[in-house]
Protein backbone atom coordinates (compact mmCIF):
# COMPACT_ATOMS: atom_id res chain seq x y z
CA UNK A 1 0.00 0.00 0.00
CA UNK A 2 1.42 3.39 -1.32
CA UNK A 3 0.60 6.87 -0.95
CA UNK A 4 1.15 10.09 -2.96
CA UNK A 5 1.44 13.28 -1.41
CA UNK A 6 0.88 16.05 -3.77
CA UNK A 7 1.24 19.61 -2.83
CA UNK A 8 1.38 23.17 -4.77
CA UNK A 9 3.31 25.13 -2.77
CA UNK A 10 5.12 24.34 0.60
CA UNK A 11 3.32 27.69 2.06
CA UNK A 12 -0.07 26.88 1.08
CA UNK A 13 -0.12 23.28 2.88
CA UNK A 14 2.74 23.80 5.56
CA UNK A 15 0.70 22.62 8.35
CA UNK A 16 -0.78 19.98 6.82
CA UNK A 17 2.47 18.15 5.07
CA UNK A 18 3.98 18.57 8.64
CA UNK A 19 1.00 16.31 9.96
CA UNK A 20 0.85 14.05 6.66
CA UNK A 21 4.86 13.00 7.16
CA UNK A 22 5.05 13.20 11.27
CA UNK A 23 1.54 12.02 12.80
CA UNK A 24 -0.74 10.54 10.32
CA UNK A 25 1.74 8.38 8.04
CA UNK A 26 3.61 6.50 11.22
CA UNK A 27 -0.05 6.12 12.51
CA UNK A 28 -1.52 4.17 9.70
CA UNK A 29 1.47 2.41 9.95
CA UNK A 30 1.21 1.33 13.22
CA UNK A 31 -2.78 0.13 12.32
CA UNK A 32 -1.41 -1.89 9.39
CA UNK A 33 1.92 -3.70 10.65
CA UNK A 34 0.17 -6.99 11.70
CA UNK A 35 -1.32 -7.49 8.79
CA UNK A 36 2.26 -6.80 7.08
CA UNK A 37 0.93 -4.30 4.75
CA UNK A 38 3.78 -0.87 4.18
CA UNK A 39 2.38 2.81 4.55
CA UNK A 40 4.61 4.92 2.09
CA UNK A 41 4.30 8.79 1.64
CA UNK A 42 5.78 9.99 -1.05
CA UNK A 43 6.22 13.53 -1.09
CA UNK A 44 6.62 14.74 -4.42
CA UNK A 45 7.21 18.61 -3.28
CA UNK A 46 9.57 18.22 -0.49
CA UNK A 47 10.71 21.36 -0.73
CA UNK A 48 13.57 23.18 -1.50
CA UNK A 49 17.84 22.84 -1.73
CA UNK A 50 20.27 24.92 -1.42
CA UNK A 51 19.90 28.41 -1.78
CA UNK A 52 15.87 27.88 -1.59
CA UNK A 53 16.02 26.53 -5.21
CA UNK A 54 13.40 23.93 -5.78
CA UNK A 55 13.78 20.47 -7.11
CA UNK A 56 13.04 20.97 -10.62
CA UNK A 57 14.87 23.99 -11.20
CA UNK A 58 18.20 22.18 -9.64
CA UNK A 59 17.74 19.56 -12.47
CA UNK A 60 14.67 19.85 -14.88
CA UNK A 61 15.01 15.97 -15.85
CA UNK A 62 13.69 14.91 -12.49
CA UNK A 63 9.83 15.87 -13.44
CA UNK A 64 10.04 12.28 -15.48
CA UNK A 65 10.86 10.39 -11.95
CA UNK A 66 8.17 12.38 -10.57
CA UNK A 67 5.83 11.43 -13.30
CA UNK A 68 7.13 7.99 -13.00
CA UNK A 69 6.67 7.63 -9.67
CA UNK A 70 2.82 7.75 -9.59
CA UNK A 71 2.65 4.83 -11.64
CA UNK A 72 4.70 2.81 -9.07
CA UNK A 73 2.69 4.32 -6.29
CA UNK A 74 -0.81 3.23 -8.41
CA UNK A 75 0.73 -0.19 -9.33
CA UNK A 76 1.72 -0.37 -5.79
CA UNK A 77 -1.24 0.47 -4.20
CA UNK A 78 -4.53 -1.48 -2.97
CA UNK A 79 -5.77 1.61 -2.18
CA UNK A 80 -5.40 5.15 -2.65
CA UNK A 81 -2.20 6.41 -4.70
CA UNK A 82 -2.16 10.20 -5.14
CA UNK A 83 -2.97 13.08 -2.48
CA UNK A 84 -3.99 15.99 -3.93
CA UNK A 85 -3.44 19.66 -2.46
CA UNK A 86 -4.36 22.29 -4.15
CA UNK A 87 -4.20 25.82 -3.30
CA UNK A 88 -4.59 29.04 -5.34
CA UNK A 89 -1.72 28.14 -7.70
CA UNK A 90 -0.82 26.51 -10.09
CA UNK A 91 2.85 27.22 -9.70
CA UNK A 92 5.25 28.08 -12.56
CA UNK A 93 6.32 25.88 -15.79
CA UNK A 94 8.84 23.95 -15.82
CA UNK A 95 12.16 23.98 -18.10
CA UNK A 96 11.29 22.02 -20.83
CA UNK A 97 13.61 19.50 -21.38
CA UNK A 98 12.38 18.36 -24.81
CA UNK A 99 10.95 20.62 -27.41
CA UNK A 100 9.94 19.61 -30.72
CA UNK A 101 11.54 21.18 -33.47
CA UNK A 102 8.89 23.43 -34.81
CA UNK A 103 8.12 24.84 -31.69
CA UNK A 104 11.98 25.43 -31.32
CA UNK A 105 11.99 26.90 -34.24
CA UNK A 106 9.39 29.88 -33.86
CA UNK A 107 10.73 30.76 -30.47
CA UNK A 108 13.99 31.23 -32.26
CA UNK A 109 12.08 33.79 -34.60
CA UNK A 110 9.92 35.48 -32.14
CA UNK A 111 10.80 39.07 -32.43
CA UNK A 112 11.39 39.65 -28.76
CA UNK A 113 13.85 36.98 -28.72
CA UNK A 114 17.28 38.81 -28.00
CA UNK A 115 20.48 37.81 -30.48
CA UNK A 116 22.08 36.49 -27.03
CA UNK A 117 18.91 34.73 -25.92
CA UNK A 118 19.19 32.98 -28.96
CA UNK A 119 22.59 32.11 -28.33
CA UNK A 120 21.60 30.74 -24.78
CA UNK A 121 18.99 28.51 -26.51
CA UNK A 122 21.59 27.16 -28.80
CA UNK A 123 24.18 26.43 -26.42
CA UNK A 124 21.90 24.44 -24.35
CA UNK A 125 19.62 22.31 -26.68
CA UNK A 126 20.61 20.69 -28.92
CA UNK A 127 18.59 18.94 -31.87
CA UNK A 128 18.38 14.78 -31.16
CA UNK A 129 20.55 12.26 -32.40
CA UNK A 130 19.61 7.86 -32.35
CA UNK A 131 16.35 6.09 -33.23
CA UNK A 132 13.05 7.72 -31.85
CA UNK A 133 11.24 5.04 -29.49
CA UNK A 134 11.25 6.95 -26.19
CA UNK A 135 8.03 6.53 -24.46
CA UNK A 136 5.80 9.69 -24.01
CA UNK A 137 5.92 11.72 -21.05
CA UNK A 138 4.23 14.83 -20.30
CA UNK A 139 4.66 15.64 -23.99
CA UNK A 140 7.97 14.86 -23.91
CA UNK A 141 9.86 11.74 -24.91
CA UNK A 142 12.55 9.25 -23.14
CA UNK A 143 15.60 10.53 -25.66
CA UNK A 144 18.76 8.98 -24.99
CA UNK A 145 21.95 10.95 -25.12
CA UNK A 146 21.02 13.89 -24.50
CA UNK A 147 23.94 15.29 -23.68
CA UNK A 148 25.65 14.50 -26.59
CA UNK A 149 27.57 17.05 -29.00
CA UNK A 150 25.54 18.15 -32.29
CA UNK A 151 27.40 16.54 -34.49
CA UNK A 152 25.28 13.78 -35.48
CA UNK A 153 22.30 16.60 -35.88
CA UNK A 154 21.44 14.94 -39.21
CA UNK A 155 19.71 11.61 -37.49
CA UNK A 156 16.55 12.73 -36.33
CA UNK A 157 14.76 11.49 -33.15
CA UNK A 158 11.15 12.14 -33.44
CA UNK A 159 7.96 11.80 -31.58
CA UNK A 160 5.56 10.86 -33.90
CA UNK A 161 6.29 12.83 -36.93
CA UNK A 162 8.32 15.73 -34.85
CA UNK A 163 11.85 15.96 -34.57
CA UNK A 164 12.78 17.52 -31.20
CA UNK A 165 15.66 19.70 -29.70
CA UNK A 166 16.56 18.37 -25.86
CA UNK A 167 18.19 20.30 -22.76
CA UNK A 168 21.83 18.89 -22.20
CA UNK A 169 22.56 18.04 -19.27
CA UNK A 170 26.08 19.62 -18.70
CA UNK A 171 24.22 21.74 -15.82
CA UNK A 172 25.09 18.68 -13.62
CA UNK A 173 28.70 19.47 -13.63
CA UNK A 174 27.95 23.10 -12.83
CA UNK A 175 28.01 24.59 -9.63
CA UNK A 176 24.15 25.08 -8.32
CA UNK A 177 23.93 28.78 -8.46
CA UNK A 178 25.75 29.10 -11.87
CA UNK A 179 23.29 26.93 -13.15
CA UNK A 180 20.44 28.63 -11.36
CA UNK A 181 21.29 31.87 -13.36
CA UNK A 182 21.01 30.09 -16.89
CA UNK A 183 18.03 28.02 -15.96
CA UNK A 184 16.03 31.55 -14.88
CA UNK A 185 17.11 33.05 -18.17
CA UNK A 186 16.52 29.95 -20.11
CA UNK A 187 12.96 29.45 -18.51
CA UNK A 188 12.29 33.64 -19.16
CA UNK A 189 12.84 33.52 -23.03
CA UNK A 190 10.97 30.27 -23.10
CA UNK A 191 7.72 30.92 -21.00
CA UNK A 192 7.84 34.31 -22.62
CA UNK A 193 7.86 32.86 -26.66
CA UNK A 194 5.31 30.43 -25.93
CA UNK A 195 2.85 32.46 -24.52
CA UNK A 196 3.40 35.00 -27.22
CA UNK A 197 3.02 31.87 -30.06
CA UNK A 198 0.31 30.53 -27.92
CA UNK A 199 -1.46 34.30 -28.74
CA UNK A 200 -0.39 35.25 -31.94
CA UNK A 201 -0.66 31.90 -33.78
CA UNK A 202 -3.37 31.51 -36.57
CA UNK A 203 -6.10 29.35 -36.20
CA UNK A 204 -5.36 27.47 -39.68
CA UNK A 205 -2.39 26.48 -37.51
CA UNK A 206 -3.86 26.06 -34.79
CA UNK A 207 -4.92 22.32 -33.17
CA UNK A 208 -2.15 20.39 -33.03
CA UNK A 209 0.69 22.94 -32.97
CA UNK A 210 -1.05 24.87 -30.21
CA UNK A 211 -1.73 21.63 -28.26
CA UNK A 212 1.91 20.69 -28.00
CA UNK A 213 2.54 24.12 -27.26
CA UNK A 214 0.33 24.31 -24.88
CA UNK A 215 1.43 21.06 -23.20
CA UNK A 216 4.80 22.57 -22.68
CA UNK A 217 3.49 25.37 -20.90
CA UNK A 218 1.62 22.89 -18.28
CA UNK A 219 3.11 23.30 -14.68
CA UNK A 220 4.49 20.58 -12.54
CA UNK A 221 0.94 20.07 -10.82
CA UNK A 222 -0.79 19.82 -14.09
CA UNK A 223 1.31 16.94 -15.27
CA UNK A 224 0.96 15.21 -12.42
CA UNK A 225 -2.53 15.70 -11.64
CA UNK A 226 -3.27 14.55 -15.53
CA UNK A 227 -1.13 11.73 -14.82
CA UNK A 228 -3.12 10.25 -11.72
CA UNK A 229 -6.20 10.68 -13.36
CA UNK A 230 -4.73 8.80 -16.34
CA UNK A 231 -4.40 6.12 -14.42
CA UNK A 232 -7.35 5.96 -12.12
CA UNK A 233 -10.77 8.03 -10.92
CA UNK A 234 -11.42 5.97 -8.23
CA UNK A 235 -8.11 5.83 -6.17
CA UNK A 236 -7.55 9.82 -5.97
CA UNK A 237 -7.79 12.01 -3.17
CA UNK A 238 -8.31 16.06 -3.33
CA UNK A 239 -7.87 18.93 -0.90
CA UNK A 240 -8.64 22.21 -2.23
CA UNK A 241 -8.06 25.28 -0.15
CA UNK A 242 -9.73 28.53 -1.38
CA UNK A 243 -8.35 31.55 0.62
CA UNK A 244 -11.00 34.57 1.43
CA UNK A 245 -9.08 37.43 0.63
CA UNK A 246 -9.05 36.32 -3.39
CA UNK A 247 -6.38 38.91 -5.04
CA UNK A 248 -7.82 40.53 -8.23
CA UNK A 249 -4.45 41.30 -9.73
CA UNK A 250 -4.37 36.82 -9.85
CA UNK A 251 -3.07 36.34 -13.64
CA UNK A 252 -6.31 35.43 -15.22
CA UNK A 253 -5.03 33.01 -17.24
CA UNK A 254 -3.38 31.05 -14.58
CA UNK A 255 -6.39 31.16 -12.62
CA UNK A 256 -8.47 29.77 -15.49
CA UNK A 257 -6.28 26.97 -16.02
CA UNK A 258 -6.93 26.03 -12.02
CA UNK A 259 -10.28 26.77 -12.29
CA UNK A 260 -10.76 23.85 -14.98
CA UNK A 261 -8.45 21.75 -12.73
CA UNK A 262 -10.42 21.70 -10.22
CA UNK A 263 -13.28 21.02 -12.36
CA UNK A 264 -11.90 18.05 -13.64
CA UNK A 265 -11.24 16.43 -10.12
CA UNK A 266 -14.67 16.88 -9.23
CA UNK A 267 -16.17 15.50 -12.44
CA UNK A 268 -13.87 12.69 -12.24
CA UNK A 269 -13.37 11.85 -8.46
CA UNK A 270 -16.85 10.82 -6.19
CA UNK A 271 -17.72 13.44 -3.83
CA UNK A 272 -16.45 11.43 -1.06
CA UNK A 273 -12.55 11.93 -2.55
CA UNK A 274 -12.69 15.32 -2.40
CA UNK A 275 -12.98 18.42 -0.04
CA UNK A 276 -12.49 22.21 0.16
CA UNK A 277 -10.83 24.26 2.79
CA UNK A 278 -12.14 27.77 3.26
Amino acid sequence: MKYLDLNLTIEEFCQERRMLLELVGPELQSIYDDRQIEIEIVDMHFGTGPLNIIQVEQDPYILKDYLHEIETCYNNSKSVFFLALIGDNIGPMPLPTHIDEDIYTAILQQTQTSDDERNLLQKWYIRAQGGGGGGVVGGEIDTKNANSSSSGSDQNTTVGTHIQYVLKQDYRSMLLEHWHEEYVKLHDVIERSLRCIKENTSQARADDFLQRVQNLRATQLEREVQRALELSNDKILAVFREWSSQLSTKNVEAGERLRKMKDELTMNLSSDNYTTLV
